[in-house]
């Protein structure tokens, strides 16, 4: 699930989506973003949510360790 962090509307249903997905045993992961500034969290910070939880939740780890961290500055 995707948390804008700019919309404080929708904080409130973020505890409902919890319970839902506790009781159904669904994983849920909230990564933050904002649509409109970009600056408040980068693209690295977002990736770096997702790492994180797939190395401590499922203990994954990745094929291909030098796609963990790269310069975003390459992408568009």
């Amino acid at each position: 699930m995707y948390n804008h962090v700019s919309c404080k509307n929708f904080a409130g249903l973020q505890g409902l989506f919890e319970d839902q997905a506790r009781e159904r045993g669904i994983h849920l992961i909230w990564v933050e973003h904002d649509l409109m500034d970009p600056r408040t969290v980068s693209r690295k910070a977002m990736r770096d949510r997702v790492n994180r939880y797939m190395t401590t939740v499922f203990r994954a780890e990745p094929l291909d360790p030098t796609l963990m961290d790269y310069d975003d500055e390459l992408t568009w």
